[in-house]
């Protein structure tokens, strides 16, 4: 998380957003975990068991944290995977029009 963090600015200046969907067994405890990395984008709570049913291009219930996935505004799905490819946001961005 914290890498995420440190990216989240040169993200959201190249006109991107970082959404974290959170799978902790309570609000609290998911929002307790934004706060203490200080994270400034959004989080999404959601149970386990309801993961699949997101409606989210290309997320499929992860097999692995963190779980990485990149979405144009318009739908289309650039990367999906898990590990640390945030950090080649910059490479997957090239691919945008």
């Amino acid at each position: 998380m914290p890498k995420v963090v440190a990216e989240y600015p040169a993200i959201k200046a190249a006109g991107g957003e970082v959404i974290l969907l959170c799978f902790d067994r309570t609000l609290e405890a998911g929002r307790k975990y934004l706060q203490n990395y200080k994270a400034g984008f959004p989080g999404i709570m959601c149970s386990f068991e309801d993961a699949d049913k997101l409606p989210l291009p290309g997320f499929a219930v992860p097999r692995g944290i963190p779980n990485v996935i990149f979405v144009t505004r318009d739908g289309k799905v650039l990367s999906n995977g898990h590990g640390f490819t945030l950090l080649d946001w910059s490479k997957v961005t090239t691919q945008l029009p």
